[in-house]
């Protein structure tokens, strides 16, 4: 065991409302540790305008001094809040359970000094405190510490109910927060006790990331969100021209959420094709349609094809697609009467697709379960893609 310097390095990070750049103490220094389990007190200075919640990273040995096993292991980091003016709501505990219709509320002035003063409360079964069933307490003075003991009333027809309560400083001093500290607490008389969060406000008093919580209906509402998807196709040339989908870079239907694009060679796109895809309503989750349609590529970025596959090798059935085969149309026309309703559906066109050839069948079920105007207006070969919804 040696007796060297061992350095400490602390830094501190401040709240972001409070606005303040972290902070880095003069390395403190102390003899290396006399047993294994040794304890270094460090006083670190603290202001008013420095209240609110900190973060402390200890680095021992910061700069790798001493001779170790293992580097790794010579940083932890504590968070603290320190208090200033105003009250600190003690008991019941936020979103507690209580069993007793006589619940003992206790707040505590933040000034451990505090002289004896007075403290209003109120309690109600609204986070507004103006209900008929709202109860003030009388003037209450004490010291640091101060309570209420109320009696509840009853609610008709309820085995549980939400209470709020909240107090503050009567008269506060100069510079002194006389704001209201709210919390709540739900009276369960069967409880063992516990935790619970069940009212709009309490729901509101949490933070909300994609959902919100409406007063006082208590309706949920979710975030509108966004999911770029790149529909990307060209146009199938002149007649008998080659089939010009694979020329171009990403061709397909991709949600660009999920990664790099998937190859979609093999997957019919030498063909005159129409590949779809289909989407749940609530969050773009890929729809599994029957087993009897062609699928290909890898979720969430499958889709859907109706014309043969590309072969490896060997010649490719120019009659086995949508232009020339009345199986590959009917197939079309059953494969999006049995799209979800309400599903959404991408659409890219690929190659050639003589859109004249289509039965007007097919063109009338394009027009009334996606919606498309376009359908009977298309010149051979022109691309096409849409996004619609069932």
């Amino acid at each position: 065991m040696t007796t060297d310097p061992l350095e400490i390095k602390v830094t501190r990070t401040y709240s972001l409302s409070l606005g303040l750049p972290p902070k880095v103490y003069s390395l403190f220094t102390r003899r290396q540790a006399w047993v294994r389990d040794t304890t270094y007190a460090i006083t670190l200075p603290n202001t008013l305008a420095e209240a609110g919640t900190s973060t402390f990273r200890v680095d021992l040995d910061p700069n790798n001094k001493v001779p170790e096993l293992s580097e790794t292991n010579n940083t932890a980091q504590v968070d603290f809040t320190f208090l200033q003016g105003g009250l600190t709501v003690i008991n019941p505990v936020e979103f507690a359970i209580v069993t007793t219709n006589s619940p003992r509320l206790v707040a505590q002035s933040n000034d451990r000094n505090g002289p004896q003063r007075g403290y209003d409360f109120e309690l109600d079964t609204v986070p507004t405190f103006t209900s008929g069933l709202v109860l003030r307490a009388p003037l209450i003075t004490a010291g640091v510490v101060a309570e209420w003991q109320p009696t509840l009333p009853a609610v008709a027809s309820r085995d549980s109910v939400v209470w709020y309560w909240r107090v503050r400083f009567h008269t506060p001093a100069i510079g002194e927060d006389g704001s209201w500290v709210t919390s709540s607490f739900r009276v369960i008389p069967t409880s063992p006790g516990g935790w619970s969060q069940s009212h709009y406000g309490q729901l509101q008093r949490t933070t909300r990331t994609g959902v919100d919580v409406s007063a006082p209906a208590g309706t949920w509402t979710f975030a509108s969100g966004q999911v770029p998807l790149l529909l990307r196709t060209r146009g199938g040339g002149v007649p008998r021209s080659a089939a010009q989908f694979v020329s171009v870079t990403g061709a397909g239907i991709y949600l660009q959420s999920a990664g790099p694009q998937q190859s979609v060679i093999g997957c019919g796109v030498k063909s005159p094709n129409l590949l779809i895809a289909v989407y749940e309503p609530g969050g773009l989750r890929p729809v599994a349609m029957p087993a009897t349609y062609q699928t290909c590529g890898q979720a969430p970025n499958n889709f859907y094809y109706f014309s043969a596959s590309d072969p490896a090798t060997g010649t490719l059935d120019t009659l086995d697609n949508l232009n020339y085969s009345a199986t590959r149309q009917q197939q079309l026309a059953s494969f999006l009467a049995a799209v979800p309703a309400g599903s959404y559906v991408a659409v890219v066109s690929a190659n050639r697709l003589r859109y004249s050839l289509l039965p007007a069948s097919l063109k009338a079920s394009l027009q009334t379960l996606l919606g498309s105007q376009l359908i009977t207006t298309l010149a051979d070969g022109e691309p096409w893609r849409w996004w619609a919804k069932s």
